[in-house]
């Protein structure tokens, strides 16, 4: 169980976020949900840890962990525009995110054609969607127990999105 609260974040005068908890476990799919500006994105990026608020506390099942994205296999962010360097190739990625040819994770991933035709593209020559598409489904299936991502379906076409959403209830069984 990952959980998060007492986190207070704030923008040179402004509070953006105030006292938040933020709960979920394995084989949960947990959605937060707001207007634009709310501190949706900057709530994941506290947890991930990549941004310090003002306070926080952030447990796994029950033990304080202070930078989450430091320990391996713990957590892995997608943020709303990407992660993959420009002229990083996909095939790059799929490795950097420890995704192994010989686990059953490669194959499942390989099924998508979006991955499996693009292995040896750079980023900088996909499409904004297909650039998205591949960080959101490599991220799923690397061996992290957590998983977030930041307005995932934001400039995807239907089908790249009901992929997405059937590659989530797959792997939901393991992760969070």
């Amino acid at each position: 169980m990952l959980e998060a609260d007492g986190i207070e974040l704030n923008y040179a005068s402004t509070t953006l976020l105030t006292d938040v908890y933020f709960k979920c476990g394995i084989g949960e799919v947990t959605g937060i949900f707001g207007r634009n500006g709310a501190g949706k994105s900057s709530l994941l990026k506290v947890i991930f840890g990549s941004i310090k608020p003002k306070s926080k506390s952030i447990r796994l099942d029950g033990k304080y962990i202070h930078r989450p994205f430091k320990q391996k296999g713990l957590i892995k962010y997608v943020p709303s525009d990407g992660y993959a360097f420009p002229y990083q190739k996909l095939s790059h990625l799929v490795e950097m995110n420890c995704i192994s040819k010989s686990d059953s994770s490669y194959y499942n991933l390989m099924k998508s054609p979006e991955i499996s035709d693009n292995l040896t593209v750079k980023f900088k020559d996909m499409s904004f969607g297909i650039r998205k598409f591949t960080q959101i489904l490599v991220t799923l299936y690397s061996p992290s127990a957590y998983i977030l991502l930041d307005d995932p379906f934001s400039n995807l076409s239907p089908i790249l999105i009901e992929s997405i959403l059937l590659s989530i209830d797959e792997v939901k069984k393991t992760k969070a």
